[in-house]
């Protein structure tokens, strides 16, 4: 496990599950073995995330919470989530196999942990991009990277409003990077050229002690005293709902 701080209480943990790498799930062990409340696929698959993360585990000892493509509608899903949060306890997402909220479920479910100022920690050290689209809660299913946006204000401006003009396009999530010095007028820069009704998200320094990643709609930021990115290394997400 690697040695950078991460808050103790109210947290969502995203667990990838490796594809081939057996070896790489023991990282997991000191978080998992403190959990007992997980959102996961299958129990099939649960199980066996399971079996190659600590040595003896009870499966009675687990809340299970299933969220696949047969229960993704049902409202009792959300509910049951809910009442978890409210309880304030740290929850694992897992999928069957891959990254949860990238072309698997949990995106609408880690959205849900954001709007309720929930805390969300993606265990994902490769990728900063990655790490900060899974822990969205954006649309992990269709989503287009940019890398660095036009520079000048002017071109800025019309990038963005060619893009929110697209019907197709404005339905996916849009990645963002950008100098970190420039990081925070980007920052309030989007805050004017997206609606209010759209979705923004940053993860500013990923898996440093003082990570922050956080999504809301662009009306609620307005309404908040804004985080300090000077200087910080972030990336950006959004995705307009109209």
């Amino acid at each position: 496990m690697s040695s950078e701080i991460i808050p103790s209480k109210g947290i969502l943990y995203i667990f990838p599950f490796p594809l081939a790498n057996s070896k790489f799930f023991s990282q997991y062990e000191p978080i998992v073995s403190k959990l007992n409340y997980f959102v996961c696929e299958s129990q099939k698959g649960f199980i066996s995330f399971l079996a190659n993360t600590i040595s003896r585990f009870n499966i009675n000892d687990y809340e299970i919470l299933l969220n696949n493509e047969h229960t993704s509608n049902d409202l009792s899903v959300k509910n049951q989530f809910l009442s978890w949060l409210k309880l304030g306890v740290d929850i694992g997402l897992v999928s069957d196999i891959g990254l949860p909220s990238v072309a698997d479920p949990g995106s609408e479910l880690v959205l849900l942990a954001h709007l309720q100022n929930y805390k969300v920690y993606p265990l994902v050290y490769e990728s900063s991009i990655m790490a900060a689209l899974c822990a969205s809660g954006l649309n992990g299913q269709q989503f287009m990277f940019h890398g660095y946006p036009p520079y000048e204000t002017s071109k800025k401006a019309k990038f963005f409003e060619q893009l929110l003009k697209d019907k197709i396009l404005k339905k996916y999530t849009h990645l963002f990077i950008e100098a970190p010095y420039r990081s925070q007028a980007f920052f309030e820069n989007l805050l004017h050229l997206l609606p209010d009704d759209a979705l923004l998200s940053i993860t500013v320094e990923a898996h440093a002690p003082d990570m922050l990643i956080k999504t809301d709609y662009i009306r609620a930021w307005k309404t908040k005293p804004l985080p300090s990115l000077k200087k910080k290394r972030v990336v950006f997400l959004f995705r307009a709902y109209q």
